[in-house]
């Protein structure tokens, strides 16, 4: 089990979900991925907040960023989550990444609590969670995002498509930057669902592909052998 120290935990996880669970009195529990960022945390040798300078030097690298809208926000406002590698020397000198999938996102829990025998209250669980996204679209974030990449490569990759709590529920890809810029959202997911429909309708007709009719119709007559004499017995 990885025990995080405060002031490192401070570092990952979202300050709004540590400050829920701590005005209800719960320890948080970090999940896989800050266990994870944590680890690279040790590797490099940023343990306390004497290292702080070293933290400002890691480099983020974005390599997808996401145009989403949330199946269960009826106001369909549009976010942007994105996915990204961080890249900082060890203690040894050597340059080391970690991965982190869909960011731009956290979780605030709603705690049910119940009064004890002696009149004090204490969590029972988890009512709800509300899911809150942290970067609203627009052009100037999705140009930030893109800043955020490697000199030799071309780009983050672009994906449009909708979440449900907090994870992809369905998108499509490979879209170019003007397209994903357009303010029109369902010009541009509803254009990807629609060649995706034609993509597999192909592929099927390609498969269960026949003959012509008419082909089979007219097609040529094969010639007969002639029989040849009767093989005596």
């Amino acid at each position: 089990m990885v025990e995080i120290p405060e002031d490192i935990l401070l570092k990952i996880v979202n300050k709004e979900t540590y400050q829920a669970y701590k005005d209800a009195g719960e320890k948080y529990k970090p999940d896989t991925a800050e266990k994870l960022h944590y680890i690279f945390f040790q590797r490099c040798g940023i343990l306390t907040d004497r290292h702080s300078e070293k933290i400002k030097k890691i480099q983020r690298v974005v390599n997808a960023i996401y145009r989403v809208r949330d199946t269960n926000d009826s106001e369909q406002g549009e976010y942007l989550l994105y996915n990204f590698h961080e890249y900082l020397d060890d203690i040894k000198g050597n340059k080391i990444s970690w991965t982190k999938d869909i960011e731009g996102y956290h979780k605030v829990p709603n705690f049910h609590q119940e009064y004890d025998a002696q009149g004090r209250l204490y969590v029972t669980g988890i009512d709800s969670t509300k899911v809150i996204y942290d970067i609203p679209f627009s052009k100037e974030a999705v140009d930030k995002l893109r800043k955020m990449q490697k000199k030799d490569a071309k780009g983050a990759r672009l994906y449009i498509g909708y979440v449900t709590d907090g994870h992809i529920s369905d998108h499509y890809g490979t879209i170019s930057y003007n397209d994903f810029v357009n303010p029109d959202f369902n010009d541009i997911y509803y254009s990807k669902v629609r060649a995706e429909i034609d993509r597999k309708v192909s592929t099927e007709m390609a498969k269960s592909k026949r003959p012509d009719p008419l082909q089979e119709i007219f097609r040529p007559v094969k010639q007969q052998v002639e029989p040849g004499p009767a093989k005596e017995l």
